[in-house]
């Protein structure tokens, strides 16, 4: 009798239909390709447990010391924490944020400096802490000009029990002397939704700007807090105050006028130094993105600010001088840079500008002929959703767009190389050797060598037509990479389910897609391998989420990890006569190289006599080693096959490589 030969093509395929998708594969869960051909993935251990993680990680980073060692990993959920060995602790940052009388400050400039001292009586900080101000703080007027604009993160470079002093951004041209700190000034109109701000430090907002307001402010019958759009401004004229205008979503009770948070200033003093606990507020975030600055950690809260803290030293603390606001940020190379995007400006948020700091120093983020800090505004696009440091330059991805940022010598270039190759999230994009990988709105792309590529997907159904495009689910979209096996993986929330539940691999090697559902599929946050060792991942726990380490042994946790997959039809005779499939022989590796072989597969096989009929089911079939074919008696055209591991709870191991099959013509229908 002739003798058919079946190979596997490399990968899963739901594009095509299942006749035309001859010697395919349609469907496979906990399957991965090597070397062309189909085997169990790696499974995984328990890595941490001791505490589970409510809500579950979103992040995670490798941190080591400069000497190598005290190797920690940063995870981030809505608390930022370091685990060290079985030690977990907790950095999220805590501001004890107080309140102060404006009339009670005033301020002390010099010509040529822009360095200002702070006239405080019984002032709270000491030389080295950071005082962070939520209420902004006009400083005096500079000549015929507006002056410094006092907000956000300063570290105190000096202090006495009745002043301190801090940098500004800015180089004042005249001296002052126990000039008074003017804060925002507000007006409602009695029947009108239109409210009046004025300020007269150096800050400009046109028509359209998005401003944000943390301190609340209470007057006509309104809170004026949050996010707001300037509708007027009218500074254009007028050299020492800008005024704006803006609506609330009512109209106001009566005409008032106040100043912001009744005329007091809200700030908070953090203390590096210090360790152990801290009074006060912890900074939570739903997101946060994470960097390593030698042994230190950069801790953005997306949409907040931006911290840091060394191994060994006190909880996370603002960073002075960085954006108050920001959607996250990265280390640029070569030179060592912080740079943050859509980073505000003031309490102007811009999702569209790019921010960084002087090299090698984190701290200064003003721009001057003597420093490299900067900022840059991309001129198309919505907002900025995520920002990669590859080996040669740093990335960029709007909504809409792919561009690319690369240090020059002094400061930065912004080149627009993908119009059209936006992002889907900001967690969606990863780097596999010299490659970028990112996932799009309605496709996958690939970067190689400068050029960008879409990846044709042969499970664009399986993902695209079963995604949950909510924006919440959106965001916890992540791209997972696995340089020991060439992959790339991105998990995501499948339509209906607002929850991580399904994973898209692609095998760089082997070209090929795979996707799956379920348990195994269930991941939050993902860090390929580090010194740490194989691929951490949070995923779910007996309660909340735990950390796992990946790519250990072939059992997910303690119990079986399930294995399977499912081909497409193909065609044993093409005449009128069906085919009779009397003898299978398939070629398996039963088990690791030095590891036993006693790993049981079950294989069923489907018959059809035309392609859309409902098939006829064979078997299952038991196959252990110690099998050497099946017989079987299958009549029709079309045959497909089924392979799923049967062993309970066993560290089991197996790949497929080529399936005989023995034919004969058997009549017609």
């Amino acid at each position: 009798m002739p003798m058919a030969h079946v190979r596997l093509i490399p990968g899963t395929n739901t594009e095509q239909t299942p006749v035309l998708n001859t010697a395919g594969v349609v469907s496979s869960e906990g399957v991965r390709w090597w070397q062309g051909l189909p085997q169990k993935q790696g499974g995984w251990i328990d890595y941490y447990t001791a505490t589970s993680f409510n809500p579950p990680p979103r992040d995670l980073m490798s941190l080591e010391s400069l000497s190598g060692v005290g190797q920690t990993l940063v995870i981030a959920n809505d608390r930022v924490r370091f685990l060290t060995g079985s030690t977990l602790t907790d950095i999220t940052p805590i501001l004890n944020f107080q309140t102060v009388a404006r009339t009670s400050l005033t301020m002390d400039t010099t010509a040529g400096s822009s360095i200002v001292t702070i006239n405080w009586t019984g002032q709270p900080a000491a030389k080295g802490d950071v005082i962070t101000f939520n209420t902004m703080c006009a400083g005096p007027q500079d000549g015929f000009a507006k002056g410094v604009l006092l907000y956000g993160s300063y570290n105190v470079l000096d202090a006495t029990t009745n002043s301190l002093t801090i940098e500004t951004n800015r180089v004042y041209s005249s001296n002052n002397t126990a000039a008074p700190i003017v804060t925002p000034f507000f007006r409602t109109f009695v029947g009108n939704s239109l409210v009046e701000m004025s300020i007269s430090g150096a800050f400009f907002a046109k028509p359209g700007d998005v401003i944000r307001l943390v301190v609340p402010t209470t007057l006509g019958g309104l809170t004026i807090q949050g996010d707001i759009t300037v509708t007027i401004n009218t500074d254009q004229l007028n050299l020492t105050t800008t005024v704006l205008y803006f609506r609330m979503p009512t109209n106001a009770s009566s005409t008032a006028s106040a100043y912001q948070g009744g005329g007091t200033i809200s700030y908070a003093v953090s203390k590096p130094t210090v360790t152990g606990s801290v009074s006060g507020t912890a900074q939570t975030s739903n997101y946060w993105t994470l960097s390593p600055w030698g042994a230190a950690a950069v801790a953005t809260a997306v949409g907040g600010r931006t911290y840091t803290t060394t191994l060994g030293s006190s909880i996370l603390y603002p960073l002075a001088g960085a954006p108050v606001f920001s959607g996250g940020s990265f280390i640029a190379m070569p030179q060592q840079i912080l740079v943050c995007w859509g980073a505000s400006t003031n309490i102007i948020l811009d999702p569209l500008t790019i921010k960084w700091s002087d090299v090698s120093d984190y701290n200064n983020w003003t721009a001057s002929s003597i420093n490299q800090a900067g900022s840059f505004r991309l001129p198309r696009g919505n907002r900025v959703v995520g920002c990669l440091q590859a080996s040669q330059q740093a990335f960029i991805w709007t909504d809409l767009d792919a561009w690319a940022m690369q240090f020059i010598g002094d400061g930065f270039g912004f080149n627009l190389i993908g119009a059209g190759s936006g992002l889907m999230s900001r967690r969606a994009v990863a780097a596999l050797d010299a490659n970028i990988f990112w996932m799009g709105k309605n496709q996958f792309y690939v970067m190689t060598n400068g050029n960008i590529q879409i990846l044709p997907c042969t499970v664009w159904d399986a993902v695209f037509q079963n995604l949950n495009t909510s924006q919440s689910a959106l965001d916890k979209i992540f791209c997972a990479p696995n340089i020991g096996f060439n992959e790339v993986s991105w998990y995501y929330c499948s339509a209906g389910s607002s929850e991580v539940d399904s994973r898209v691999t692609y095998n760089m090697e082997n070209n090929a897609w795979t996707y799956q559902g379920g348990a195994e599929a269930i991941r939050f946050a993902w860090i390929d391998r580090t010194a740490l060792g194989p691929p951490l991942a949070a995923a779910p726990g007996s309660s909340n989420a735990v950390i796992i380490q990946n790519e250990t042994g072939y059992k997910a946790g303690t119990a079986q990890m399930p294995s399977k997959f499912r081909t497409g039809y193909w065609m044993v005779n093409e005449s009128q006569n069906v085919g009779f499939v009397d003898m299978i022989y398939p070629d398996f590796i039963f088990g690791t190289f030095s590891g036993s072989k006693d790993v049981t597969l079950k294989l069923t096989l489907y018959s059809k006599m035309n392609a859309n009929e409902t098939p006829t089911v064979h078997g299952p079939y038991s196959y252990p080693n110690s099998k050497n074919f099946l017989s079987t008696r299958i009549r029709g055209r079309y045959i497909a096959m089924e392979v799923e591991e049967t062993d309970s709870a066993t560290d089991a191991f197996w790949r497929l490589g080529d399936i005989r099959f023995q034919i004969a013509q058997d009549g017609r229908q």
